[in-house]
């Protein structure tokens, strides 16, 4: 099985994201090959890096990980809703250059499920003492974009490809005064842990 894990370039004037940190320390997994891949905080070019690594790989399975820094937990996410909202990215843009809600894609269903066995993932955690919940919002800034596009592109094609999204805290590391956060070393944890039972 071919695995492809994504997580998040630095935003918001931070200077690293746990999300990749995690990723980039996972090289091993149960019974998958893991390919990897950061992706710009950029409406214009995120899914467009995921899909280049996607063409290459061929996964069979798609796991992103994002930050929620204001989350005291892992959050398994459920839904991707076709919305975004006028948030500007890294490079000061909104999605398509417009500075007002936009949908992700015009002739797309309002929302897709996530395809991956979120209540194994769920349940793993658990049994390793890590905190998690179930999210049924990935918001509407990247990570619920990046989300959609990828259910939405699985189910244009068909596809038997199972994919998923997870928010991790702010790492102990950033050193986010008055806000939950979790050891980097227990969020790569979680990582892996998910990344073991995605289906």
């Amino acid at each position: 099985m071919k695995l492809l894990l994504t997580g998040f370039a630095p935003f918001g004037g931070e200077t690293i994201n746990p999300s990749w940190q995690a990723v980039k320390r996972i090289d091993k997994l149960d019974e998958a090959l893991v390919f990897k891949a950061e992706i710009p905080v950029e409406w214009n070019s995120a899914f467009v890096t995921l899909e280049e690594m996607w063409k290459q790989v061929e996964p069979d399975c798609i796991l992103m990980i994002g930050q929620a820094g204001s989350s005291d937990a892992v959050r398994i996410e459920r839904v991707a809703i076709n919305l975004c909202s006028p948030i500007k990215d890294n490079s000061g843009a909104y999605n398509r250059n417009k500075p007002f809600e936009t949908r992700i894609c015009d002739d797309g269903p309002d929302a897709y499920f996530s395809s991956f066995n979120y209540e194994k993932i769920f349940n793993a955690l658990k049994e390793n003492n890590i905190k998690s919940r179930f999210s049924f919002s990935a918001g509407t800034y990247l990570c619920n974009y990046l989300l959609y596009s990828v259910l939405n592109k699985i189910n244009q094609g068909k596809s038997n490809i199972k994919a998923g999204f997870i928010h991790v805290p702010y790492a102990n590391e950033q050193n986010k005064t008055g806000f939950p956060s979790m050891s980097l070393d227990d969020i790569t944890k979680a990582v892996k842990i998910a990344a073991n039972n995605i289906i």
